[in-house]
This record gives C-alpha cells, structure tokens and sequence, in this order.
C-alpha cells in the first residue's frame, strides 16, 4: 500500500521550482553589455555572499549580483588605479555611514552627525569630512607624528626590556605578547598619560573580546544576541572612554586624539557618543598592527637564512657605547632603520602581500564608467580584494606562493619591478590608510629590537606556521587561528648590554608603498 509520499516530494519540487523561476523574474536584475561580464551563481542568490570572501575568478573585473545589489569586484592594477582615481564618483564615504552605526553603535543624533554632508556635495565641511582631515595632517610625517613615535618608541623598549629579564630563557604565547604589546604601546602615543586602558586594569582584555565579534556587528547579524560578550566589552570600553572625555583629558594626548576631539566639539558630539565613535578609531590602530607584528616575527625566525641576514643589515645602522668593559650600550636609530634597512622594509611589505585578505570597497554615487571601457551603475558596490591581487602569478611571479622579500628590493639600482596598484595592503586613493606611517615604525620596531636582542625558538621542536583566523573580517590582515609558544633567549655575546632607541629627523621620504 503507497503512502503517497512519492508524488507528495514530486509536488513539492514542482512548487519549489515554480517558486525559484518566480523569485528569478522578481529578482532579476537587467545586465548591461558594458558592463563587466557577471560571474554565474552556484547557489540561488546567496552563493556570492558566501563566496565573495574568497573570490578568485581569473578576469581583471566582473559582476556579482547578489539579490537586488550589484557588485564589481576589480582584480587588475590598471583598474585598481582607475577606482582609486575616480574619488567623486567611487566614494567610501557610504561605507563609514554604516560601519559607524554597526561598530559604534552612536545614538540617532550621533549619526546624524555622521552623516551630515558625508558625500561632500556642500563643501568640505562636516563632522566626518573635517574628522577625516584631522586625522591625515596628524599622522603625516612631521613633527606631530614624531611625537607619537617617541612615547611608542619608549613603551616598546620597556615592553622588549621586560621580555627576557636576568639571563634565563622565558617562555612566551607569540601572538598575545604582541597584541598586548602593540595595543599598549600604541594608546599610550595617542592617548597620553591618562589612556584609558591604563587607568582601567582589564580593558585591553575587552577590547580583543570586541574585536573577536566584530564580524558579526558587520553582519548586523543580531549581534545583542549571537555577540552578547562584545555588545558588553563595548560598553565597557565606551565608559572609560566617556569618563577620558568628560575629565578633558584628550587635551594631554597626542595631535591625533586632540584633532578628533576639536571636530567632535565644534559639531556639538557629545562624550558618550565620542566615546563610542573611539571604538572605530581603535580598530583602525590595533587590529592590523598586532597581526603584523606576529607574522613578521614568525616569518623571520622560521627562516634562519633570512634572520641571519637582517642581524647583518641591522647591525650597520646600530652604534655602539662602552659604557663598563663588560658592558656596551647599543643605540638603535629608527629613522636609518627606515631608511637603510631595506631587506627588512622588504620583509614587512612581504608579510602585508601574502597575509593581507581585506578588501577596499566603494560605492558608485552615479554611473561610471571605468578607464573607459567599464560602465560601473548607480548604487553599486565595487570591491577590491587584496589576496587576489597580492596572489596573482601574473603580477608577482611563478612564485607568487611564495614567501620572498627579495621580490620588493631594488635592482641595478632601478625600482622593483612590482606594478603600482598590485600591492594594496594601505588601500589606496584618498582612503589610503593614514596610519601607516605610525603602524610601520612600530611594527619595524618590535621586530628589529628581536631580531637584533633575542632569539625565538618554538617550544614544540620546530616552526608551524598556524593558518588564518578567517573568520575574522574586522581586519585586513588575519590573525592567527592559534599561537605558538615560544622560548625567548638572549643573544650570545649581548646578554649584558643595554639598549636605546632614537628618532633622528629624516631626510628623505620614507616610501611604503610601491
């Protein structure tokens, strides 16, 4: 006897394909032909949500259409320098608008502040537009920034001196050293003497719980409930940062937290919701550098050939005081450590190529059409995937794969031979980040002040490299899934000698990208 559950499934099927034609038609969006050609679905409108992330498609642009929304993705130089130029029509400025209210969570007069003028239609005016400016000037090379780099500079000397006290090894988690590291080290140059996570024990802590959740924040994936830990992390760094404000004590912080805290006052932003508009200004400090930091410390000690020749490269620029006969006084200058050391910038730059895997977005405020060839629509969104271009064979090389710093260094005493536009690791155009003149010397710091003091050896036997954190999507450069433990060692021959850090004025250009 049938159940009748045969031609029951049959119907249901029937219906459902019914049902997809239908929301096709409905959903449909019309292809223009000069537009960049589409990129076919695997699943039904939500097989680019989940692929988009790890786009790989081998064409210099395409589309993405992804329910009603149009996406380009753009994976060619050339294109990239043409997004990168169109600055009226292909705006990030959309972007903030939602970022600010997922990430900061600022009232409605907070975002109304946010938003007023955000596209620049009336001038060059407004709460982000002026904030915007602020921030550039206070971070350009100049004496603003020296500033800031000399209290790091000092923090970071006391947090490597406190690594490897006495003459015993000591044995450390790499990755949360140097979060913990960075993240101090980095608000105390911006905040000053009363940096909130000094003042209050544990906030560091909280702040790396945020940023462990932030993916869904930007999922806006009911984050009260899937985020709960972070929604209250928030909250407490939001209070400290409140209590900063309200007792003025911006005004003994550096150019930057001074320059914020002028357009925050002139447009009547009160403290709480200057409070939450910092935790959008501490992602942009910490969450790139503290990975950074990681990555080249493992790549450079996973790799002795490499490590051997930087100890050489570093120790030409670092200049040497007797001050007792069993006792000399090494003093670093990280300007000539920017400016002479090129292997070791060209490791840096290395580590932001294969580790990068953010994207730079922007929004079409009206067709466009793109190095005239591309017509880009109204209201569309056009990404720009770092990963895809800094793994591109065609660009770097048959070994694109792989890890080689020598690909950025000068030859014959010509450029290197990368295109500009291929290496997006800063973004580019008037996005380009602003703290990367900051976020390098601090990165270059830590590494030389190891590289030249310590040495690093996994306390598993041998170098594993962890895999990526990729799920996480608030930074541009991944975390690792895991840490590694590691045995820190005084160098043979330097385990009594003191250390000191310079900043000479520089006198020439210091160049990031390529």
């Amino acid at each position: 006897m049938e159940d009748g559950s045969g031609p029951k499934s049959l119907i249901w099927l029937a219906l459902a394909a019914v049902g997809v034609i239908l929301l096709n038609r409905f959903m449909a969006i019309q292809h223009d032909s000069k537009e960049p050609p589409v990129i076919p679905q695997k699943l039904p409108y939500v097989g680019h949500i989940v692929g988009l992330i790890h786009a790989k498609h081998p064409l210099p642009i395409y589309t993405l259409n992804i329910l009603k929304s149009t996406t380009y993705v753009v994976n060619h130089p050339d294109l990239v320098a043409a997004v990168q130029r169109n600055t009226k029509t292909l705006s990030f400025n959309p972007i903030i608008g939602k970022f600010s209210k997922r990430i900061c969570g600022p009232d409605d007069e907070g975002q109304a502040r946010v938003l007023e003028n955000l596209n620049g239609k009336e001038g060059e005016w407004g709460l982000t537009i002026e904030t915007h400016h602020g921030m550039y000037a206070a971070l350009a090379p100049g004496r603003d920034l020296d500033n800031m780099n000399r209290v790091m500079m000092q923090k970071v000397s006391l947090y490597v001196d406190s690594v490897c006290i006495g003459e015993s090894p000591k044995t450390l988690d790499l990755h949360a050293w140097t979060s913990d590291a960075i993240l101090m080290c980095s608000t105390d140059a911006v905040y000053g003497p009363e940096n909130p996570f000094r003042t209050h024990p544990g906030l560091g802590d909280a702040f790396w719980t945020l940023e462990s959740q932030l993916t869904l924040f930007l999922l806006d994936a009911f984050p009260s409930i899937t985020a709960s830990k972070g929604v209250a992390c928030r909250r407490q760094i939001v209070e400290a940062f409140e209590s900063y404000f309200r007792r003025g004590d911006q005004w003994k912080g550096s150019a930057l937290i001074q320059a914020r805290a002028t357009s925050n006052h002139k447009y009547g932003v009160s403290n709480v919701n200057a409070a939450r508009f910092e935790i959008a200004d501490l992602v942009g400090i910490l969450v790139n550098t503290a990975p950074s930091t990681f990555w080249i410390l493992v790549h450079v000690y996973s790799n002795p050939e490499l490590l051997q020749k930087l100890r050489q490269e570093l120790t030409t620029i670092t200049t040497v005081h007797q001050i007792h006969p069993s006792k000399s006084q090494r003093h670093l200058d990280i300007t000539k450590m920017k400016e002479s050391c090129p292997l070791l910038v060209a490791t840096y730059q290395e580590v932001l190529r294969v580790r990068s895997f953010g994207s730079t977005v922007r929004v079409a405020m009206e067709d466009t059409l793109l190095n005239e060839q591309y017509l880009l629509k109204k209201d569309s969104t056009i990404q720009i995937p770092s990963a895809v271009l800094h793994a591109d064979p065609k660009i770097w090389g048959a070994d694109a794969a792989d890890f080689r710093p020598e690909r950025f260094l000068k030859q014959d005493d010509k450029k290197s031979k990368v295109s500009p536009g291929a290496f997006h690791a800063f973004g580019g155009g008037n996005t380009l980040c602003p703290g990367r003149h900051f976020a390098t010397t601090e990165i270059l710091l830590v590494a030389a002040m190891f590289i030249l003091r310590f040495d690093l050896e996994p306390v598993s036997g041998s170098w594993a490299l962890p895999k990526q954190n990729s799920n996480n999507l608030s930074t541009s450069l991944l975390p690792p899934a895991s840490d590694i433990k590691v045995k820190v060692s005084k160098r043979a021959g330097y385990e009594k000698d003191e250390w000191v850090c310079e900043l000479t004025e520089s006198k020439s250009k210091f160049q990031l990208a390529v």
